[in-house]
């Protein structure tokens, strides 16, 4: 029988609870039949696709926002799995030439690209052009860089799959910030706002998305790791660069994660606290960055624990004990990581874990 592990308690504390958006019902519907139209996946692996309900994720991430950019929203979140869906069966190059495809049908939505066409880019061309009719026109472009950054990172994730590169956890989380889609998520709820350049991107606001955006990294690698090792996908996950630069095992770096979560958190809410005054405009957008950025964290929580995404048919018995039955890596597909007796002299120690502090927004 595999070992058991535990997984660590990360949203303790946290200052959300999950609500669902009133449309979920009807977008959800809408959003599976626009993927449906393009039949992006075989039958059997479509009803996979399906089975996960990337809707649900979507209305309990964005809980207030408006039925049309719920819609825009879902497809989005759709459209983020399905092309990581497809990287993940692909190679670094193959993944590098559909990445600039899909950047040029965002920046020229209008225009065909010529000798290329494909179903990923026909649905990407489609729901950009949805995007520019609703947003207001700054939203969009930041939206936009956010986009690009976000389709190169995953190929990197994809090159250094192939190299079976794993990479130190600092530079890993770097990458990391962008394959997660994590700015693109957060930038979605704020498609209707005129947020300032100054107010977006001023020091302490811009510390304050790169707290945000780690801390759904640290969570979501965390959740997803077991899943990732059983499909030989573990490579680009936290866990691993835990286990390689920490020299730890599985249930110690998993351990150590969670800390990185705690730790990363209470920095993240002492930020908050330290937010700069703006104009009235720019203070409101930034207050809804704020919170969409809490929470998309028990949005995701609660997703992973409801649908069988990571955790199959485990799911309700890891909601009760957070105990899941470690999956045997494939045959090729194996990290081991091993000291040096000099490593293991100066092997640092895990971080100590500081309770959230509890913040008023």
């Amino acid at each position: 029988m595999s070992p058991m592990i535990l997984l660590p308690n990360v949203l303790a504390g946290w200052p959300c609870t999950p609500n669902i958006n009133r449309f979920h019902d009807e977008v959800a519907v809408e959003a599976r039949g626009w993927m449906h139209s393009y039949n992006p996946l075989p039958p059997v692996t479509q009803m996979k696709f399906d089975r996960d309900d990337f809707p649900l994720v979507t209305s309990l991430t964005y809980p207030t926002v408006s039925r049309p950019q719920l819609r825009l929203c879902a497809d989005f979140t759709i459209w983020f799995f399905l092309f990581d869906h497809i990287t993940d069966d692909s190679n670094g190059i193959a993944a590098k030439q559909l990445a600039m495809n899909l950047i040029m049908a965002m920046r020229y939505p209008d225009l065909p690209i010529p000798n290329k066409s494909s179903m990923l880019i026909d649905m990407t061309r489609d729901l950009w052009l949805r995007t520019l009719a609703f947003s207001v026109p700054s939203a969009a472009q930041r939206l936009l860089r956010s986009m690009e950054d976000y389709i190169l990172a995953v190929c990197k994730e994809t090159e250094d799959r192939d190299a079976k590169h794993v990479r130190g956890i600092q530079e890993y989380l770097t990458i990391r910030r962008g394959s997660a889609a994590s700015e693109v998520i957060f930038l979605l709820a704020l498609l209707h706002l005129d947020i300032s350049d100054e107010a977006m991107e001023h020091p302490t606001v811009r510390e304050l998305t790169d707290l945000g955006m780690n801390l759904i990294c640290i969570h979501n690698d965390i959740y997803s790791y077991n899943f990732e090792r059983a499909h030989g996908l573990h490579g680009h996950n936290l866990v691993t660069a835990v286990m390689q630069e920490k020299r730890l095992g599985v249930q110690d770096a998993i351990t150590y994660s969670g800390e990185m979560f705690h730790n990363t958190a209470r920095e993240f809410m002492q930020t908050i606290q330290n937010l700069p005054q703006f104009t009235p405009e720019d203070d409101k957008g930034l207050r809804e960055h704020t919170l969409s950025m809490i929470n998309w964290i028990v949005a995701l929580d609660e997703w992973s624990l409801l649908t069988p995404r990571y955790f199959g048919n485990q799911r309700f018995q890891v909601r009760r004990t957070r105990m899941i039955e470690l999956a045997n890596e494939p045959e090729g597909m194996e990290y081991v990581f091993t000291d040096t007796q000099e490593e293991k002299s100066r092997r640092l120690t895990p971080l100590e874990s500081v309770p959230m502090p509890l913040v008023p927004l």
